[in-house]
């Protein structure tokens, strides 16, 4: 019993960080989008559109307020 309460923790535990490495990720895709939007680089911001779509399509509503530019 100690040992599949053990695997369940650790189980949860590497879930939580996959989740906040995603997290991560997504932000940092949407920080470099945002900017070169920003900057009006519409051809830089276009691929970090796309694996934001594909990724993290619920992270945040800038996505899709920046994307429609494109």
């Amino acid at each position: 019993m100690k040992t599949k309460i053990t695997l369940l923790i650790a189980l949860f535990l590497g879930l939580s960080v996959g989740f906040a490495q995603n997290e991560q990720e997504c932000m940092t895709k949407l920080s470099l989008m945002t900017e070169a939007s920003k900057a009006k680089n519409y051809e830089a911001a276009y691929p970090y559109f796309m694996e934001l779509r594909k990724d993290c399509p619920k992270y945040n509503k800038a996505i899709y307020v920046y994307g429609e530019k494109y």
